[in-house]
């Protein structure tokens, strides 16, 4: 029995052991099998990159320069002043043209659309671009600007309805469909207008109307239905004495960077004079802003810090800046829009010019040179690598080297429609300047000389700008999940 009960002692307790080994294992492995990683399913959801079918490349050029108050008993009726000269062209050939309605402007023309045909789901390159020099009892001065595509928003800032400024807003609807327009007014006082544009027409609406004795006022144009072209047509006349003229384009949005490149600055401004002027306007929220001033030929930058109330446009004098071709670079808290002023003068004869900031160019684009003094061409770099552009030109053609940091400035063929091609981001402008001997800022603040009668157009001064825009119809491909 002893014998027996020793056995099954023993069987019991190698039992027991063996259980207790097999529990002990069996939770090592759980922890072990929640410490490894676990086996899982994954799943990549399907794609496909597609090409955007691009549409019709569509430009709208102003045509007729307006005017106001040359008919004594009709205030409000507006004249064409000058049919400006146009210069187009494509890359299949010269884009087709189609006039637009004028029906309230009193013996204006010119005012067109520019259509390049898509082929083989290609939109071409086309370009336009339009200038006109006045020298008349009531208006002179140079008016230069591109033909540019339409679009649902675009904010007009260089406007001014205080008294001697004549300024009109100018919406072109090259479509089929009619475009309801609305003008929100930012100034000292808030305001908003809507007007009716029909399709193929192009209509005005004077700025006085809107925003009256505004002195600084940023005007947002927002279209529903239909895109449409909108610009702003400036004179100025102090003691019955014309001083300039000018055609201003807007920007599409506003933003928290912005590069104003090729603004020329003429002369010192003297005792009195605001110089060169750059506004601001934080459209929804107030915003702290960092404005750069670099000389496009070197030299130490100038940086200027301001704060910008909601809303409320204000502008700050660069009036100390020498002469020069400069970049002005903001960066700012909140998104904001932007536009600088530029002068010139000589005795009798005066100008100015509104130069809005430059988007970002990354792919290939024409722009039109139009018939004008001293056209040039001005790249600006601001990235951390050296960018080549490639500008062609009917088989001439020419590389350009953009150091990072740095901008370069490219005389130009008059009447031209070249191609630009850069190798990384740029920012691109196209200037015009027609100086005479001991040329002085002139801002319309400084007090006059007697009225004479106008100069004539050889002998006026000039000055013009304006950025050039990427292609819409250069879309990069679309990644689509089914």
């Amino acid at each position: 029995m002893t014998a027996n009960r020793a056995l099954r002692v023993a069987a019991t307790s190698a039992r027991v052991l063996t259980g207790t080994i097999v529990a002990v294992g069996c939770v090592l492995g759980v922890f072990a099998g929640v410490a490894a990683p676990w086996p899982g399913v994954e799943h990549q959801p399907a794609k496909v990159s597609v090409a955007p079918v691009p549409g019709d490349s569509v430009l709208v050029c102003n045509g007729s320069f307006r005017v106001l108050g040359r008919d004594t008993t009709q205030a409000d009726l507006m004249i064409s002043a000058g049919v400006p000269r146009t210069v187009s062209g494509g890359s299949d050939g010269d884009p087709a043209s189609a006039a637009l309605d004028m029906p309230d402007l009193a013996g204006g023309s010119g005012a067109h659309s520019l259509t390049g045909q898509v082929r083989d789901r290609k939109a071409p390159l086309i370009a336009g671009a339009e200038t006109l020099t006045l020298s008349t009892e009531d208006v002179a001065g140079l008016s230069a600007s591109a033909c540019r595509a339409p679009q649902m928003q675009t904010w007009l800032v260089g406007a001014d309805a205080s008294t001697g400024a004549t300024d009109v807003i100018v919406l072109s609807n090259a479509s089929d469909v009619v475009s309801t327009v609305k003008l929100t007014v930012f100034g000292v006082h808030r305001s908003a207008s809507s007007q009716t544009v029909p399709a193929k027409t192009q209509i005005a609406v004077p700025l006085a109307s809107i925003a009256p004795d505004e002195t600084s006022p940023v005007v947002q144009v927002t279209a529903d239905g239909a895109p449409v072209r909108a610009s702003l047509q400036s004179s100025f006349t102090q003691v019955l004495r014309p001083i300039g003229s000018d055609v201003q384009d807007g920007m599409s949005q506003a933003q928290r960077s912005l590069v104003i490149t090729g603004v020329q600055v003429t002369a010192a401004a003297g005792e009195g004079d605001e110089g060169t002027v750059l506004r601001m306007l934080a459209p929804t929220s107030d915003s702290d802003a960092v404005i750069t001033v670099r000389d496009e030929n070197g030299g130490a930058p100038s940086e200027f810090r301001t704060s910008l109330l909601k809303g409320v446009p204000s502008e700050l004098s660069l009036g100390d800046v020498p002469v020069g071709v400069y970049d002005i670079e903001i960066a700012a808290e909140q998104p904001i829009v932007a536009a600088a002023k530029q002068t010139v003068a000589d005795g009798r004869s005066a100008d100015f010019a509104w130069m809005t900031p430059a988007p970002e160019l990354t792919a290939d684009l024409m722009f039109a040179v139009p018939r004008g003094p001293s056209p040039k061409l001005h790249l600006t770099n601001t990235g951390d690598d050296a960018v080549e552009v490639v500008i062609s030109d009917r088989g001439d053609e020419r590389t350009v080297d953009v150091p990072a940091g740095e901008s370069v400035s490219v005389e130009l063929r008059r009447g031209s429609t070249p191609v630009l091609s850069p190798s990384g981001p740029v920012h691109a402008s196209v200037t015009m300047l027609k100086e005479g001997a001991g040329a002085t800022a002139d801002t319309g603040t400084a007090t006059a000389p007697p009225p004479t009668a106008p100069p004539t157009a050889e002998d006026s001064v000039g000055i013009a700008g304006w950025p050039l825009w990427p292609d819409a119809h250069r879309q990069p491909a679309i990644t689509v999940y089914p």
